[in-house]
Protein backbone atom coordinates (compact mmCIF):
# COMPACT_ATOMS: atom_id res chain seq x y z
CA UNK A 1 0.00 0.00 0.00
CA UNK A 2 1.17 3.73 -0.61
CA UNK A 3 1.90 5.74 1.99
CA UNK A 4 -1.12 7.98 1.75
CA UNK A 5 -3.27 5.05 1.45
CA UNK A 6 -1.78 3.30 4.81
CA UNK A 7 -2.16 6.88 6.33
CA UNK A 8 -5.92 6.98 5.83
CA UNK A 9 -6.41 3.45 6.26
CA UNK A 10 -5.16 4.37 9.90
CA UNK A 11 -7.46 7.31 10.04
CA UNK A 12 -10.23 5.67 9.24
CA UNK A 13 -9.96 2.69 11.94
CA UNK A 14 -8.95 5.69 14.72
CA UNK A 15 -11.40 7.76 13.96
CA UNK A 16 -14.44 5.80 14.07
CA UNK A 17 -13.25 3.19 16.16
CA UNK A 18 -13.56 0.44 13.55
CA UNK A 19 -11.42 -2.10 12.25
CA UNK A 20 -10.25 -3.45 8.93
CA UNK A 21 -11.99 -5.40 7.76
CA UNK A 22 -10.54 -6.57 3.93
CA UNK A 23 -8.84 -3.63 1.84
CA UNK A 24 -8.51 -4.09 -2.04
CA UNK A 25 -6.10 -1.31 -3.69
CA UNK A 26 -8.21 1.92 -3.58
CA UNK A 27 -11.26 0.60 -1.22
CA UNK A 28 -11.63 -0.80 2.24
CA UNK A 29 -14.71 -1.93 4.41
CA UNK A 30 -14.22 -1.50 8.39
CA UNK A 31 -16.82 -2.97 11.09
CA UNK A 32 -17.66 -2.74 14.55
CA UNK A 33 -19.73 -4.87 16.84
CA UNK A 34 -21.84 -1.84 19.10
CA UNK A 35 -24.66 -2.82 21.46
CA UNK A 36 -27.17 -3.48 18.88
CA UNK A 37 -25.59 -2.67 15.40
CA UNK A 38 -22.54 -3.67 13.52
CA UNK A 39 -21.00 -0.16 12.07
CA UNK A 40 -19.24 -0.71 8.73
CA UNK A 41 -17.19 2.26 7.20
CA UNK A 42 -16.69 2.20 3.52
CA UNK A 43 -13.71 4.17 2.07
CA UNK A 44 -12.36 4.47 -1.25
CA UNK A 45 -10.37 6.92 -3.27
CA UNK A 46 -10.48 5.54 -6.99
CA UNK A 47 -11.25 9.05 -8.28
CA UNK A 48 -8.26 10.82 -6.29
CA UNK A 49 -10.70 12.18 -3.88
CA UNK A 50 -11.79 10.64 -0.20
CA UNK A 51 -14.94 9.04 -0.14
CA UNK A 52 -16.29 7.55 3.40
CA UNK A 53 -19.78 5.80 3.74
CA UNK A 54 -21.49 4.33 7.05
CA UNK A 55 -23.87 1.84 7.09
CA UNK A 56 -25.18 1.21 10.45
CA UNK A 57 -26.63 -2.26 10.09
CA UNK A 58 -28.93 -3.96 13.19
CA UNK A 59 -27.63 -6.74 14.66
CA UNK A 60 -30.44 -8.67 14.53
CA UNK A 61 -30.41 -7.98 10.70
CA UNK A 62 -26.82 -9.09 10.08
CA UNK A 63 -27.88 -11.87 12.40
CA UNK A 64 -30.57 -13.09 10.02
CA UNK A 65 -28.63 -12.67 7.24
CA UNK A 66 -25.72 -14.61 8.27
CA UNK A 67 -28.43 -17.49 9.56
CA UNK A 68 -29.70 -17.52 6.02
CA UNK A 69 -25.85 -18.09 4.92
CA UNK A 70 -25.68 -21.04 7.23
CA UNK A 71 -29.10 -22.38 6.00
CA UNK A 72 -28.01 -21.92 2.35
CA UNK A 73 -25.50 -25.18 2.07
CA UNK A 74 -22.90 -25.67 0.34
CA UNK A 75 -21.77 -24.01 -3.49
CA UNK A 76 -20.35 -26.06 -5.78
CA UNK A 77 -21.13 -24.04 -9.10
CA UNK A 78 -18.02 -22.43 -9.72
CA UNK A 79 -18.44 -18.26 -9.83
CA UNK A 80 -21.98 -17.91 -8.26
CA UNK A 81 -22.43 -16.02 -5.56
CA UNK A 82 -25.78 -16.33 -3.30
CA UNK A 83 -26.43 -12.77 -1.56
CA UNK A 84 -28.38 -12.13 1.99
CA UNK A 85 -29.46 -8.78 2.18
CA UNK A 86 -28.04 -7.12 5.51
CA UNK A 87 -28.88 -3.46 5.35
CA UNK A 88 -29.57 -1.05 3.01
CA UNK A 89 -26.82 -1.76 -0.03
CA UNK A 90 -24.80 -4.20 2.26
CA UNK A 91 -25.26 -7.81 1.93
CA UNK A 92 -23.37 -11.28 3.14
CA UNK A 93 -22.29 -13.15 0.03
CA UNK A 94 -21.48 -16.99 -0.33
CA UNK A 95 -18.53 -17.16 -2.98
CA UNK A 96 -18.10 -20.61 -4.65
CA UNK A 97 -14.67 -20.03 -4.82
CA UNK A 98 -13.82 -17.28 -2.79
CA UNK A 99 -15.93 -18.31 0.47
CA UNK A 100 -17.82 -16.00 3.04
CA UNK A 101 -18.03 -12.28 2.29
CA UNK A 102 -19.76 -8.88 2.06
CA UNK A 103 -20.68 -7.31 -0.78
CA UNK A 104 -20.88 -3.11 -0.83
CA UNK A 105 -21.24 -0.77 -3.18
CA UNK A 106 -20.69 -3.63 -5.56
CA UNK A 107 -16.98 -4.17 -3.95
CA UNK A 108 -16.44 -7.55 -2.61
CA UNK A 109 -14.58 -8.16 0.88
CA UNK A 110 -13.44 -11.84 1.60
CA UNK A 111 -13.90 -11.94 5.22
CA UNK A 112 -11.14 -14.29 7.52
CA UNK A 113 -12.57 -17.17 9.17
CA UNK A 114 -12.05 -14.54 12.61
CA UNK A 115 -14.56 -12.20 11.51
CA UNK A 116 -16.93 -14.76 10.03
CA UNK A 117 -16.94 -16.20 13.55
CA UNK A 118 -18.08 -13.00 14.76
CA UNK A 119 -21.40 -12.96 12.40
CA UNK A 120 -21.83 -16.47 13.20
CA UNK A 121 -22.06 -15.69 17.36
CA UNK A 122 -24.56 -13.28 17.02
CA UNK A 123 -26.64 -16.04 15.07
CA UNK A 124 -26.45 -18.66 18.35
CA UNK A 125 -27.93 -15.34 20.29
CA UNK A 126 -30.85 -14.85 17.21
CA UNK A 127 -31.60 -18.85 17.68
CA UNK A 128 -31.69 -18.61 21.26
CA UNK A 129 -34.17 -15.39 21.13
CA UNK A 130 -36.71 -17.31 18.90
CA UNK A 131 -37.48 -19.56 21.96
CA UNK A 132 -39.47 -16.78 23.10
CA UNK A 133 -41.65 -15.96 20.83
CA UNK A 134 -45.00 -17.72 20.79
CA UNK A 135 -47.79 -17.55 18.02
CA UNK A 136 -51.12 -17.81 18.90
CA UNK A 137 -54.48 -17.57 16.18
CA UNK A 138 -52.11 -15.24 13.80
CA UNK A 139 -50.19 -13.34 16.25
CA UNK A 140 -46.54 -13.15 17.83
CA UNK A 141 -45.67 -12.44 21.49
CA UNK A 142 -42.94 -11.93 23.36
CA UNK A 143 -42.89 -14.16 25.98
CA UNK A 144 -42.19 -12.32 29.67
CA UNK A 145 -42.39 -8.71 28.47
CA UNK A 146 -44.26 -5.53 28.24
CA UNK A 147 -44.45 -2.30 26.92
CA UNK A 148 -43.80 0.80 29.16
CA UNK A 149 -47.21 0.96 29.64
CA UNK A 150 -48.13 -2.86 30.46
CA UNK A 151 -49.62 -3.72 27.09
CA UNK A 152 -48.06 -7.16 25.66
CA UNK A 153 -45.61 -7.16 23.63
CA UNK A 154 -47.10 -8.87 20.15
CA UNK A 155 -48.04 -8.14 16.54
CA UNK A 156 -48.28 -10.01 13.57
CA UNK A 157 -44.92 -9.27 11.66
CA UNK A 158 -42.94 -12.30 13.24
CA UNK A 159 -39.96 -10.78 12.72
CA UNK A 160 -40.70 -7.13 14.46
CA UNK A 161 -41.13 -9.83 17.57
CA UNK A 162 -38.59 -11.50 16.75
CA UNK A 163 -36.04 -8.71 16.76
CA UNK A 164 -36.91 -7.36 20.42
CA UNK A 165 -36.83 -10.87 21.50
CA UNK A 166 -32.85 -11.00 19.80
CA UNK A 167 -32.60 -7.22 21.50
CA UNK A 168 -33.32 -8.55 24.80
CA UNK A 169 -30.83 -11.49 24.37
CA UNK A 170 -28.21 -8.77 23.80
CA UNK A 171 -28.65 -6.57 26.45
CA UNK A 172 -30.60 -8.90 29.21
CA UNK A 173 -33.14 -6.48 29.71
CA UNK A 174 -35.72 -4.21 27.32
CA UNK A 175 -35.54 -0.63 28.62
CA UNK A 176 -37.84 1.95 27.12
CA UNK A 177 -35.88 4.55 29.10
CA UNK A 178 -32.73 3.55 26.63
CA UNK A 179 -33.54 4.29 23.15
CA UNK A 180 -33.53 0.79 20.75
CA UNK A 181 -36.57 -1.09 18.33
CA UNK A 182 -38.08 -1.95 21.67
CA UNK A 183 -38.45 1.83 22.53
CA UNK A 184 -39.37 2.82 19.40
CA UNK A 185 -42.06 -0.16 19.57
CA UNK A 186 -43.45 1.41 22.83
CA UNK A 187 -44.22 4.58 20.87
CA UNK A 188 -46.57 2.52 18.51
CA UNK A 189 -48.46 0.35 21.38
CA UNK A 190 -47.98 3.45 23.74
CA UNK A 191 -49.07 6.33 21.93
CA UNK A 192 -51.94 7.77 19.84
CA UNK A 193 -51.36 8.00 16.24
CA UNK A 194 -50.21 11.06 14.77
CA UNK A 195 -53.71 11.88 13.89
CA UNK A 196 -55.62 11.48 17.05
CA UNK A 197 -55.33 14.69 17.90
CA UNK A 198 -57.02 17.13 15.07
CA UNK A 199 -53.88 20.13 15.97
CA UNK A 200 -50.93 17.83 15.13
CA UNK A 201 -51.46 18.89 10.98
CA UNK A 202 -51.96 22.22 11.98
CA UNK A 203 -48.81 22.62 14.34
CA UNK A 204 -46.88 20.15 11.49
CA UNK A 205 -48.08 23.23 9.27
CA UNK A 206 -47.16 26.02 11.41
CA UNK A 207 -43.68 24.56 12.14
CA UNK A 208 -42.44 24.09 8.53
CA UNK A 209 -44.05 28.15 7.83
CA UNK A 210 -42.35 29.43 10.41
CA UNK A 211 -38.62 27.55 10.25
CA UNK A 212 -37.92 26.71 6.64
CA UNK A 213 -36.65 29.10 3.96
CA UNK A 214 -37.86 27.29 0.55
CA UNK A 215 -34.98 28.84 -1.39
CA UNK A 216 -32.38 27.33 0.66
CA UNK A 217 -33.67 23.71 0.54
CA UNK A 218 -31.71 21.80 -1.49
CA UNK A 219 -33.04 20.17 -5.17
CA UNK A 220 -33.62 17.10 -4.74
CA UNK A 221 -35.15 17.36 -1.58
CA UNK A 222 -37.85 19.61 -3.42
CA UNK A 223 -37.97 16.78 -6.08
CA UNK A 224 -38.98 13.84 -3.25
CA UNK A 225 -41.13 15.99 -1.54
CA UNK A 226 -42.82 17.01 -4.90
CA UNK A 227 -43.83 13.79 -6.13
CA UNK A 228 -44.56 12.50 -2.43
CA UNK A 229 -47.24 14.94 -2.47
CA UNK A 230 -48.54 14.10 -6.02
CA UNK A 231 -49.21 10.56 -4.71
CA UNK A 232 -50.37 11.18 -1.79
CA UNK A 233 -51.85 14.44 -1.11
CA UNK A 234 -55.22 15.44 -2.75
CA UNK A 235 -53.41 18.71 -3.68
CA UNK A 236 -49.34 19.98 -3.23
CA UNK A 237 -49.25 22.20 0.28
CA UNK A 238 -46.02 22.82 -0.15
CA UNK A 239 -43.24 23.70 -2.43
CA UNK A 240 -41.70 26.95 -4.54
CA UNK A 241 -44.40 29.21 -5.47
CA UNK A 242 -47.18 27.06 -3.35
CA UNK A 243 -49.42 28.87 -1.14
CA UNK A 244 -51.85 27.14 0.50
CA UNK A 245 -53.96 28.99 3.47
CA UNK A 246 -53.57 27.21 6.83
CA UNK A 247 -56.55 25.41 7.64
CA UNK A 248 -56.83 23.95 4.13
CA UNK A 249 -53.05 23.05 4.09
CA UNK A 250 -53.83 21.31 7.58
CA UNK A 251 -57.01 18.87 6.30
CA UNK A 252 -54.97 18.14 3.49
CA UNK A 253 -52.04 17.20 5.80
CA UNK A 254 -54.33 15.39 8.26
CA UNK A 255 -56.37 13.51 5.41
CA UNK A 256 -52.65 12.20 4.45
CA UNK A 257 -51.64 10.86 7.71
CA UNK A 258 -54.37 9.19 8.17
CA UNK A 259 -54.18 7.22 5.05
CA UNK A 260 -50.74 6.29 6.79
CA UNK A 261 -50.39 2.73 8.88
CA UNK A 262 -50.00 2.28 12.59
CA UNK A 263 -46.27 1.87 12.34
CA UNK A 264 -45.87 5.00 9.95
CA UNK A 265 -47.43 7.48 12.05
CA UNK A 266 -45.27 6.12 14.64
CA UNK A 267 -41.97 6.74 12.86
CA UNK A 268 -43.52 10.21 11.67
CA UNK A 269 -43.85 10.84 15.54
CA UNK A 270 -40.51 9.66 16.99
CA UNK A 271 -38.77 11.50 14.17
CA UNK A 272 -40.36 14.95 14.12
CA UNK A 273 -40.11 14.58 18.51
CA UNK A 274 -36.84 13.68 18.34
CA UNK A 275 -35.49 16.18 15.49
CA UNK A 276 -37.80 18.49 14.77
CA UNK A 277 -37.70 17.89 11.49
CA UNK A 278 -40.39 19.64 8.89
CA UNK A 279 -43.45 17.53 7.81
CA UNK A 280 -42.90 16.91 4.66
CA UNK A 281 -39.34 15.55 4.81
CA UNK A 282 -40.60 13.04 7.72
CA UNK A 283 -43.05 11.68 5.80
CA UNK A 284 -40.96 12.01 2.65
CA UNK A 285 -38.70 9.42 4.85
CA UNK A 286 -41.87 7.13 6.26
CA UNK A 287 -43.14 6.61 2.99
CA UNK A 288 -39.55 5.70 0.86
CA UNK A 289 -39.60 8.94 -1.54
CA UNK A 290 -36.03 9.92 0.72
CA UNK A 291 -33.64 7.40 1.85
CA UNK A 292 -32.77 7.46 5.72
CA UNK A 293 -29.54 7.87 4.84
CA UNK A 294 -30.08 11.27 2.96
CA UNK A 295 -32.47 12.38 5.69
CA UNK A 296 -29.47 11.43 7.92
CA UNK A 297 -27.19 13.19 6.24
CA UNK A 298 -29.20 16.30 5.90
CA UNK A 299 -29.67 16.23 10.29
CA UNK A 300 -25.71 15.56 10.84
CA UNK A 301 -24.89 18.50 8.28
CA UNK A 302 -22.22 20.13 9.88
CA UNK A 303 -20.97 17.47 12.04
CA UNK A 304 -17.92 15.41 11.55
CA UNK A 305 -18.90 12.18 10.69
CA UNK A 306 -16.97 10.26 13.23
CA UNK A 307 -18.81 12.77 15.89
CA UNK A 308 -20.51 11.21 18.88
CA UNK A 309 -23.66 13.22 17.62
CA UNK A 310 -23.85 11.88 14.33
CA UNK A 311 -22.90 8.23 15.50
CA UNK A 312 -26.07 8.32 17.92
CA UNK A 313 -28.17 10.34 15.08
CA UNK A 314 -27.77 7.85 12.42
CA UNK A 315 -27.84 4.82 15.35
CA UNK A 316 -31.12 6.25 16.16
CA UNK A 317 -32.77 6.14 13.10
CA UNK A 318 -31.59 2.89 12.46
CA UNK A 319 -34.08 1.81 15.01
CA UNK A 320 -36.74 4.21 13.56
CA UNK A 321 -36.35 2.58 10.12
CA UNK A 322 -36.38 -0.86 11.37
CA UNK A 323 -39.63 -0.50 13.44
CA UNK A 324 -41.40 -0.18 9.57
CA UNK A 325 -39.38 -2.52 7.57
CA UNK A 326 -40.09 -5.42 9.87
CA UNK A 327 -44.07 -3.76 10.88
CA UNK A 328 -44.40 -4.25 7.26
CA UNK A 329 -43.48 -8.02 7.13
Amino acid sequence: MSTSTDFMIGAVASDFDVQLLKQAKDTALFAAKRQDTWHFVYWNSGDGKNFIGQVHAPRYMAAFGMDSCLRGGPMDQPGAVRLHRVWHDLHFGQNADEGFGLIYRESWFPCSDEWREQFIEDVELLRRARQAVIKEDGVYTLRDASTFHGHPVSSTSWQLIEAMAFERQIRGVLDARDFALYSAFCTLRDFPPATAKPETARDFIEAQNQCIDIDLVPEDIIEVTRRMQSDVFSAPIWGPGIQVPVDHAEDILHAALKSLTDSQQAQITLLSGMYNTWAMVVMATVLGYMSFERYAEIMAEGSPPDSVDEQELRTHLTYIELLGTLSAN
